[in-house]
């Protein structure tokens, strides 16, 4: 009988210990301070190599301090190189300068935030903001938000 009252009381200490995540109080929480981690992120990284690369480009697509390829100097051309033209969006246009490609990531990844909560929210009753939480915590959107990569504008 003494071990069934031990089971017992450990599924109950089981229960308590994730009784804070059915909580809305919780997931506004997470919400906001994923929301912070993207803006600090945001202003506390080092752009990432390509977002440099495209705002040191210039109207033609030459890079200042040549080529990128030294074994074939015509791929970094852009009338040599094959592209499909399906992904000529740039998230760093190089007439926003730094500050503007940091405001930019933020303003995308807030987009996807809101977008994910209000998509998930349509079809499930109350999870809308848990969907937005999860998203704003997840590793590769804050990471691609600090380096201002188009990891949140493609998804």
């Amino acid at each position: 009988m003494e071990l069934t009252d031990g089971a017992d009381s450990a599924d109950e200490s089981a229960k308590a210990w994730w009784s804070f995540v059915d909580s809305k109080q919780f997931w506004k929480w997470l919400l906001i301070g994923g929301i912070l981690l993207n803006v600090f992120t945001a202003f506390s990284s080092e752009l990432g190599v390509d977002t440099h690369a495209h705002l040191a480009e210039d109207d033609e697509g030459s890079l200042v301090w040549g080529h990128t390829r030294p074994i074939d100097h015509s791929a970094s051309d852009p009338t040599y190189a094959p592209a499909g033209g399906e992904w000529d969006l740039s998230l760093a246009p190089s007439s926003l300068g730094e500050i503007g490609v940091r405001g930019l990531a933020i303003a995308l990844t807030l987009l996807l935030i809101g977008l994910g909560g209000v998509a998930y929210g349509m079809f499930s009753e109350g999870n809308g903001r848990r969907a937005a939480a999860l998203i704003a915590i997840y590793p590769t959107f804050v990471f691609s938000t600090g380096r201002a990569y188009a990891e949140p504008t493609i998804a």
